[in-house]
């Protein structure tokens, strides 16, 4: 059963969101993506919120979606490294 998945690293989280067809994800595309909770996806996503590398907007009723910030971006390693 899938869980919060303490171990991927927040570089893999980013690189994921940078690399959706979508410019947005929500935390259930995040979850399914990396094999995690919903709820560990929604919880990793705030915590990268609070450090400035994602930012989130309510949709609907009770959406959420989630988009990478420029910070999140100079996180990721170069292309080809």
């Amino acid at each position: 059963m899938p869980g919060p998945k303490p171990d991927v690293p927040d570089q893999e989280v980013l690189r994921m969101i940078a690399s959706a067809p979508d410019p947005v994800v929500t935390s259930s595309e995040l979850a399914e993506a990396l094999d995690m909770s919903q709820q560990g996806a929604y919880n990793r996503l705030s915590s990268l919120e609070e450090k400035g590398f994602v930012r989130s907007r309510k949709v609907g009723a009770s959406a959420r979606v989630w988009w990478i910030t420029d910070t999140g971006r100079s996180e990721l390693p170069p292309l080809g490294s």
